[in-house]
């Protein structure tokens, strides 16, 4: 009888409620990933319409597309509080909901690698000479990056 009565007061969320919670975000991390998908059709089909680039819409470049499905799933677990039979309950879908929002963020707001033409420009001449073999295999704007090596005043770079 003790050991029940522990149980209870841990504050376990039930096994339904947590079935309930998986479903939730599934459900909502694929009903946004589908919204995305139709306005990422209409985006390419109706540029002139709407006066719009027919690129990408802003953010969704470079992996920004992974934030639609967290920002589903986190709604629709905030919103699955309303199942919850304990504080606890509530407590605990309300946190998912909050790393679902903050993941989606960072996502957005670019918790990412930073972009390729950021780095400072080296300074020594071991640190020209990497630099110049590593942006030779990368994309042709690091390559453009090369080229005031051309003119620099030691012979060896």
């Amino acid at each position: 009888m003790e050991g029940d009565r522990e149980e209870g007061l841990r504050g376990r969320a039930s096994p339904d409620f947590r079935a309930r919670l998986i479903g939730a975000a599934v459900s909502g991390a694929l009903f946004a990933s589908l919204l995305g998908l139709v306005v990422g059709l209409l985006w390419r089909r109706l540029p002139g319409a709407l006066a719009i680039h027919p690129s990408l819409p802003p953010g969704f470049s470079g992996g920004g597309w992974l934030a639609l499905p967290l920002a589903g799933a986190a709604l629709a677990l905030f919103l699955a509080r309303r199942w919850a039979n304990t504080a606890h309950e509530r407590r605990v879908a309300a946190m998912l909901a909050l790393f679902g929002v903050l993941g989606a963020g960072g996502v957005l707001f670019g918790a990412g690698p930073s972009p390729e033409g950021s780095a400072a420009a080296p300074k020594t001449q071991r640190g020209k000479a990497r630099a110049i073999l590593k942006w030779s295999y990368r994309s042709p704007a690091t390559v453009a990056r090369i080229l005031p090596y051309a003119g620099d005043p030691d012979p060896t770079v």
